[in-house]
This record gives structure tokens, C-alpha cells and sequence, in this order.
């Protein structure tokens, strides 16, 4: 994997307009085909999904336009997302969070794979995703 510059970006956008368009295109494509499991407590309430992909390019499902709309029956218009490695993504409800108590679990899976991606909070919304926190299991 190679990192891109802003430079390069602005160049693939001036060669090809439409590249923007189709990378968002395929973040819905992965995300369709990762399958989810569900955390649930006692009382069969969902505490949170874990998307896991066995393809390097799992974690782009992150930014799929369809996320927000694909889980927003089960946590809300907002929820939280963290993607310890580039084959997970821990999906949690903003309200009545619980997301402290998964901290040792992402931040095991983080420090466990050759792959690593990031150990922030991000918050999912409709038409948004920015970081909020950063994961800590102290």
C-alpha cells in the first residue's frame, strides 16, 4: 500500500474527474459483501456490529455512501465506528454506548495486525464521518 500526497490526489482528480465517483462506488460494493456480527448483551440488545472482510481493502467500507442508511434502523442516524485493522470495523450506537468496555478488544485486534489502521472514533452520520476520540483501554 502506498500512501497518496495531495498533489497526487489533485492530479488523479485533473486526469480523471470521475475517480472520486467510483472509489465511493466500491466502498459500497465492499460493504455489501462484508459479512456483520452482532454483540448483543443479556436482553438481546445490540451493542455493536463487527464488519469483518477478509479482503486488505475491508476498512474502506468506512467511507460506503450506504453505511449511515444500512445501520441506521439498529443504532440511530449517528453512531460510532472504529477500524482497528484493514479487515475490521466495530460499528457502535451513539446513545446508550457501552463503546468504553470494547476498548481492550479494538485496541487488542489494533495492536495484533500487521495491518493497522487507526485507533480513532469516528462518528457516522448522514453525509459525514469525523473523528471524535481516540480509543483508550486505560
Amino acid at each position: 500500500m502506498k500512501l497518496v500526497s495531495v498533489e497526487e490526489l489533485a492530479a488523479m482528480e485533473k486526469n480523471d474527474p470521475l475517480w472520486a465517483t467510483r472509489a465511493l462506488e466500491r466502498a459500497d460494493q465492499i460493504l455489501a459483501d462484508l459479512p456483520v456480527r452482532w454483540i448483543r448483551d443479556e436482553r438481546d440488545v445490540v451493542l455493536a456490529a463487527v464488519l469483518d472482510g477478509s479482503s486488505m481493502d475491508s476498512c474502506a467500507a468506512l467511507f460506503a455512501p450506504s453505511l449511515q442508511k444500512k445501520y441506521e434502523s439498529v443504532f440511530g442516524p449517528e453512531f460510532y465506528a472504529v477500524v482497528p485493522s484493514r479487515f475490521r470495523i466495530y460499528l457502535f450506537p451513539k446513545l446508550a454506548t457501552r463503546i468504553g468496555e470494547f476498548a481492550p478488544l479494538v485496541l487488542s485486534d489494533y495492536r495484533a495486525t500487521a495491518h493497522p489502521v487507526s485507533q480513532e472514533v469516528f462518528e457516522v452520520g448522514e453525509k459525514k464521518i469525523q473523528s471524535v476520540g481516540v480509543m483508550d483501554d486505560r
